[in-house]
C-alpha cells in the first residue's frame, strides 16, 4: 500500500497550461475519485503519477520518495484504461497472466494467482476465452484483472466504466467498490460521472480548469459545495441556484416576490443589500405541513415527475421557479395550488460575484 503526495503539480503543454499549481495528499489505502467535465485535469493528473506524462512542475511522492525522475515501470503502479486494452490474440487467461510473465514468475504461481485473481472477479468462466468473445463488462473485468494481478501499491483507473450501458456499469462499479474493500490498496479513480465519484469515493477531488476546486467527503462536497460551480455539477436532480439580495435588515434574501429568512449564522456572514446566490437542494424543498414551524410560500405546480418512490415536481413561486423532489405518496397535480417551505439546514450562500461560497453549511449535516 502506499501514500501519494502532489505538491504544486504544474503540466505545461508549449503555452496551454492543463494544471495549476494542484496540491494533493492521498492516504494510504485510500479511494480518491478526481471528478469533473472533459478537459479539466483529471486525466492528464493521473498519467503524470502513472508516469506517463512528464511532470512540468511540481513533485510527486509515493510513500514519501520523489517519483518525477522514476520511470512508469518502475513505480509499482497498475492502471485500468477507458479502452480495455486488451491483446485480442490473447485468451482472459493469458492477458492476465501477461505482467506476471514478463516479470519470469514460476508458471505454478501464475496459474495459482491468475485462478485466485478470476474467481475474485467472476471470470473462471471464461478465461478460455479471447477478448472479442466476451462482453464489455467481462473484458474491462479481464482489463482489471490484469492490473490486480500484480499486487501494485497503487491502482490508477482512467475512466474505466464509461464504455458500458448503465446494467453494466452499475454492476462494475458495485465490483470496484467490493474489490478495493477487500484488497485495500491505494486507488485514484478518474470519471465524469458524478454517481460514480458519491458511490466509490472516500475523498472527491473536483476539477475545473486545471484547478481543484474542492477536496471533500462525498458528504462534504453535497451538503457544503464549496463554489457555484461544485454545487451545479454535484447532485441530481440539480441545486435549485437563485440570483437573490439581502435585504436592508441584513436577515432575509429577497427577489422577485420570494422573501426567505436567513438563521443568525447565515445572516453574519452577508451586508445587507450584498447580490448572491441562494441554493438549495430540491429535497430541502418541503410541503409546508411536513415542515412544522417553517415560513409557508404559496406555489404553483407547473410540471409534476414520477420517479419511481419520488416525484420531482417543477413548481413556481412568484416569478420564481423551482425543482422539489418529494415522496411519491406526497404529490401533487400539475396546475395546483400548495405551500411550500425552505429546509433552513438545506440553504447554501455564495457570492455572486466569485462563485465562492459565503456559508459552508452546517456541520452535522457534513459530516
Amino acid at each position: 500500500m502506499a501514500t501519494i503526495d502532489i505538491e504544486k503539480f504544474v503540466k505545461q503543454y508549449g503555452p496551454v497550461r492543463a494544471l495549476h499549481e494542484v496540491d494533493l495528499h492521498i492516504a494510504d489505502g485510500e479511494f480518491v475519485v478526481l471528478l469533473g467535465p472533459s478537459g479539466c485535469g483529471k486525466s492528464t493528473m493521473l498519467r503524470m503519477i502513472a508516469g506517463l506524462e512528464e511532470i512540468s512542475g511540481g513533485v510527486l511522492r509515493i510513500n514519501g520518495k520523489p517519483m518525477n525522475a522514476v520511470p512508469a515501470r518502475d513505480r509499482d503502479i497498475a492502471m485500468v484504461f477507458q479502452n480495455y486494452a486488451l491483446y485480442p490474440h490473447m485468451t482472459a487467461y493469458d492477458n492476465i497472466a501477461f505482467g506476471l510473465r514478463r516479470l519470469k514468475v514460476p508458471k505454478p504461481e501464475i496459474d495459482r494467482r491468475v485462478r485466485q485473481t478470476a474467481e475474485l472477479l467472476a471470470l473462471t468462466a471464461y478465461l478460455d476465452r479471447k477478448p472479442r468473445q466476451l462482453s464489455g463488462g467481462q473484458q474491462q473485468r479481464v482489463a482489471m484483472g490484469r492490473a490486480m494481478i500484480k499486487t501494485p501499491q497503487v491502482f490508477l483507473f482512467d475512466e474505466p466504466l464509461s464504455n458500458l450501458d448503465a446494467t453494466l456499469r452499475d454492476q462494475l462499479r458495485v465490483e470496484v467498490k467490493k474489490l478495493h474493500m477487500l484488497l485495500r490498496t491505494t486507488t485514484v479513480f478518474v470519471t465524469h460521472d458524478q454517481l460514480e465519484a458519491m458511490t466509490l469515493a472516500d475523498k472527491i477531488v473536483v476539477m475545473r480548469d486545471g484547478h481543484v476546486e474542492q477536496i471533500g467527503t462525498p458528504r462534504e462536497v453535497y451538503y457544503a459545495p464549496a463554489s457555484l460551480f461544485v454545487a451545479r455539477f454535484i447532485g441530481t436532480p440539480a441545486m435549485n441556484l437563485l440570483p437573490m439580495q439581502v435585504a436592508p435588515d441584513g436577515a432575509r434574501l429577497v427577489a422577485d416576490g420570494l422573501s426567505i429568512v436567513l438563521d443568525p449564522e447565515q445572516a453574519a456572514g452577508v451586508q445587507a443589500g450584498q447580490v448572491v446566490t441562494l441554493g438549495i437542494r430540491p429535497k430541502d424543498l418541503r410541503l409546508a405541513h411536513l415542515q412544522p414551524g417553517a415560513e409557508r410560500h404559496a406555489a404553483t405546480v407547473m410540471l409534476s415527475e414520477m420517479m419511481g418512490a419520488e416525484t420531482l415536481m417543477q413548481v413556481r413561486v412568484g416569478a420564481t421557479e423551482l425543482l422539489m423532489l418529494v415522496d411519491d405518496r406526497d404529490t401533487a397535480a400539475t396546475g395546483s395550488m400548495i405551500e411550500i417551505a425552505f429546509a433552513p439546514e438545506g440553504l447554501r450562500l455564495f457570492d455572486a460575484a466569485s462563485g465562492k461560497a459565503i456559508v459552508a453549511g452546517r456541520a452535522s449535516r457534513a459530516a
